[in-house]
């Protein structure tokens, strides 16, 4: 092993190895070194898999170390899977049931993420699903949510800023008009524009032998990149949606679009150097292939980003003081890092007034009472222990955004 694993610890090594197995093969992955095997903390890995939203991925790796494994331990491992695939079950059929609902209303849409990015794995099955994420245009929104509405699903009264949420049998539904992490200002316009049309361009793809309508190659990548650094520069982001790139990548990155009008496009809205640094990790630790364009990323950024993920773990469940500094590093990628701790702060309390009484857009006198009442009610939870203070959340910011900032996320040469 070398210096790329510096700091990574015997754990997170197996983690990567057997990701690595379920994405390339025994053959093709970096090998795990064999005289460390014997002194692997296999409950660790497991706990590892589940913080990072992977296990149900990794059950088929698991197996080949099946006999260095207790017993009661893999016999856990398969029951833990079971129950994740029959969870992954009833959401793509809540999924496919939509879906046939918006194709008899003549409402056109694409799945964001999900099953979308799951059907270019090796076993779409074992990705596991979350939120179920529709994509359908403004035009067509009102009559989406009447439809839902009409099919028993529940709205949730709060506004986001780009979907609508619903609920059914315990599965959430977004109902998105734009997809998440567009930035503020120019590069916010340019993706914008580059996402126009992107359902009625949409094409089609299939699990178990069922089709939905998904993204075209031009538009999937974006929609992966944005929601990545969304979540890099939010709560935390897990190797679940790192290994959504990386089968994107690879299943794409001979195609032409790439050099004609992708790299362009990601280098004139300050996107490129996440999307090479996020390839080139999975050259380094999941024995993926590094296309050429990929091969500039600084290989120490990237153990540093590597490092990031597994230390946050899918949507920084690992460690929620570390998830809470977010709202001193950036508003979830909408800006980069440009601005200080202060000014992401203050706006984070804007935002969630407006998420919270979305009253105050019609009625704008009443926002300076909302507003000081969520900072005095979040300042009497800091007193009860119930939120995190400044000063829990100061030494994880700054060492986050210390690395992030290598990023340069929608840094352009106007700015």
């Amino acid at each position: 092993m070398n210096n790329r694993y510096t700091d990574i610890t015997q754990t997170e090594k197996m983690v990567l190895h057997l990701l690595a197995i379920s994405l390339v093969g025994e053959k093709k992955a970096p090998p795990f070194p064999a005289e460390e095997l014997p002194y692997v903390d296999w409950e660790a890995v497991r706990r590892e898999s589940l913080f990072q939203t992977v296990s149900l991925m990794m059950l088929d790796a698991v197996a080949v170390y099946r006999k260095h494994l207790p017993a009661e331990l893999y016999d856990a491992w398969i029951q833990t899977s079971g129950d994740m695939f029959y969870q992954n079950s009833q959401v793509f059929s809540a999924q496919m049931q939509l879906v046939d609902e918006l194709k008899t209303k003549g409402i056109p849409y694409v799945i964001l993420k999900g099953a979308a990015a799951a059907a270019r794995y090796p076993r779409p099955e074992l990705r596991i699903l979350g939120d179920v994420d529709f994509l359908v245009e403004r035009s067509f929104l009102a009559q989406a949510e009447e439809l839902m509405v009409e099919n028993g699903y529940e709205r949730m009264a709060m506004e986001h800023d780009c979907h609508v949420v619903f609920y059914k049998n315990q599965v959430r539904f977004e109902m998105h008009f734009e997809t998440v992490g567009i930035p503020y200002g120019q590069p916010g316009e340019m993706v914008r524009e580059y996402m126009k049309g992107a359902v009625s361009a949409g094409g089609t793809d299939t699990m178990d032998g069922l089709p939905f309508s998904v993204p075209n190659v031009f538009h999937q990548g974006l929609i992966l990149l944005l929601h990545m650094q969304h979540h890099t520069l939010g709560e935390g982001l897990g190797l679940r949606h790192l290994c959504d790139w990386l089968v994107y990548v690879r299943d794409t990155m001979e195609e032409p679009h790439w050099e004609e009008h992708f790299i362009p496009f990601l280098k004139s809205i300050g996107l490129f150097t996440y999307a090479a640094v996020m390839t080139k990790i999975g050259a380094l630790y999941l024995g993926l292939s590094c296309p050429s364009w990929a091969q500039v990323a600084d290989d120490e950024l990237c153990r540093k980003m590597i490092k990031d993920i597994l230390t946050g773990g899918n949507f920084g469940q690992k460690d929620l003081k570390r998830a809470g500094s977010s709202v001193l590093i950036s508003e979830h990628g909408k800006n980069g890092t440009r601005h200080g701790a202060i000014y992401h702060l203050t706006h984070a309390l804007h935002r969630n007034v407006l998420f919270v009484y979305p009253l105050v857009k019609r009625v704008p006198v009443l926002y300076p009472f909302f507003y000081v009442y969520r900072v005095l009610r979040h300042l009497f939870l800091i007193a009860q222990g119930k939120r995190l203070s400044l000063t829990e959340m100061a030494a994880p910011a700054f060492e986050r955004k210390a690395v992030y900032k290598q990023l340069h996320i929608f840094e352009t040469e106007k700015q």
